[in-house]
C-alpha cells in the first residue's frame, strides 16, 4: 500500500516492543486494563476466543555456541484501536503478541506497531477536504485521534508519552507532511497544468524531499561529529546537541527530521519545528541548520543569522 510505503519511507513507522505491564496509566478505558483483560492462560484458549491469528513466530534461543534450541511461540492478533477486543476489520488495528513457551503456557506480550489500509490516495483526498489543514477533526476522520484509540492526556508537557501515544504521533506527524507535499504537489500542478497533482507525483515529490532531508541529515551529522568530543554513533543520536532546554518546554539532545522534513523530536519524544522569531511560515523548512542556544538560552541561530525557536508543528492537536 502506497501510504504505508511513504510513511516508512520517512522513517515515522517503526515496530514498537514493549513488555508485559508497561502501559502508562493515563491510558484511558480498556487499554488501562489490558494487563488483566490478557491474563495468562493457554495458547488453545486464546484462539478459541481471539480466533486465527494474524501470524506465528518460532522463539529459538542460541547459547552462544551455534547451538539453536526451540523455546516457544510467539503469535500476533491485530487489536481494536480503542482496546476492547480483537479487530473485525482485515488490516486494521494494533498489533498484539503474546508469547508462550514450548508446553504452550502464557509468558508475557507486547503491543507493535499499528496497521492502517489508508493509502497515500486517502490521505490526499482527506487533506485537501480539510484545504490542507490538519486538525483534529481530520484526524478523526482518518482514524488517528488520541480519543478513538483511549489515549489520556498526560499529566504535564515533561511527562514522557507512553509507546502507544508515541506510535500514533508518528501517524499523525506522517500525515502532517504528507498534507505539506500534497498542498506543494497540488499548487505545482495547478500552475503548470490546470488540475490537482497525481498519486505518482506526490509520490515523486515525497521521494525528492525524503532524499534531500536524509542528505542534510546527514551533513549535520559529519559536522556534529568534527566538532565535537562524542563518538560518531552518539553524535547520530544527539543533533549535535549536548542536553538542556531547547527553549517552550522543548528539552535537548534532538534529532533532526526525525518524523520527516523539517520535522525535529526533542528527547522526549515531542515533535518540533525550528520558527525564525520574526517572519516564519509556520510551516516545517527541513533547509534550517540550527545552532541551539547560540542567541542564549532556548533561542538558536540558523545558518542566515536569524534567532530561532522551537515551535509546535502546524495544526498540532497534542500538547504544546
Amino acid at each position: 500500500m502506497k501510504a504505508l510505503t511513504a510513511i516508512t519511507m520517512l522513517g515515522v513507522l517503526v515496530v514498537g516492543c514493549v513488555s508485559h505491564g508497561t502501559w502508562s496509566k493515563s491510558d484511558r478505558g480498556a487499554w488501562a486494563t489490558l494487563d488483566t483483560f490478557i491474563g495468562s492462560n493457554e495458547k488453545s484458549y486464546y484462539i478459541d476466543h481471539w480466533g486465527e491469528p494474524i501470524s506465528r513466530r518460532n522463539i529459538n534461543v542460541n547459547d552462544g555456541s551455534g547451538n539453536v534450541t526451540p523455546d516457544g511461540e510467539e503469535i500476533l492478533w491485530l487489536w481494536k484501536p480503542d482496546g476492547t477486543g480483537p479487530s473485525d476489520q482485515p488490516g486494521l488495528g494494533w498489533e498484539l503478541f503474546l508469547a508462550f513457551n514450548e508446553q504452550g503456557r502464557f509468558r508475557n506480550w507486547r503491543v507493535g506497531t499499528y496497521q492502517t489500509p489508508l493509502t497515500l490516495t486517502d490521505l490526499a483526498a482527506a487533506c485537501r477536504k480539510s484545504q490542507y489543514r490538519v486538525d483534529v477533526n481530520l484526524l478523526k476522520e482518518l482514524g488517528l485521534s488520541q480519543d478513538q484509540h483511549g489515549i489520556g492526556e498526560r499529566r504535564s508537557e515533561f511527562s514522557l508519552p507512553s509507546r502507544r501515544e508515541m506510535e500514533l504521533l508518528k501517524l499523525q506527524n506522517a500525515v502532517r507532511v504528507l498534507s505539506v507535499l500534497t498542498f506543494e504537489a497540488d499548487t505545482a500542478a495547478r500552475n503548470l497544468h490546470d488540475r490537482l497533482a497525481t498519486e505518482t507525483e506526490i509520490q515523486s515529490l515525497l521521494e525528492v524531499r525524503t532524499a534531500e532531508a536524509r542528505a542534510r541529515a546527514n551533513t549535520q551529522r559529519r559536522a556534529a561529529s568534527r566538532h565535537s568530543s562524542i563518538p560518531q554513533d552518539a553524535a547520530d543520536n544527539v543533533g549535535g546537541v549536548s542536553g538542556g532546554f531547547l527553549g517552550r518546554g522543548f528539552l535537548a539532545p534532538y534529532t533532526p527530521n526525525a518524523y520527516g522534513p523539517g520535522m525535529n523530536m526533542d528527547a522526549t519524544g515531542r515533535p518540533f519545528i525550528w520558527q525564525p522569531q520574526w517572519g516564519g511560515t509556520g510551516f516545517p523548512d527541513p533547509t534550517l541548520q540550527v545552532r541551539p542556544d547560540a542567541y542564549g538560552p532556548g533561542v538558536g541561530m540558523d545558518q542566515y543569522g536569524r534567532p530561532v525557536r522551537p515551535a509546535c508543528p502546524p495544526g498540532w492537536a497534542g500538547p504544546c
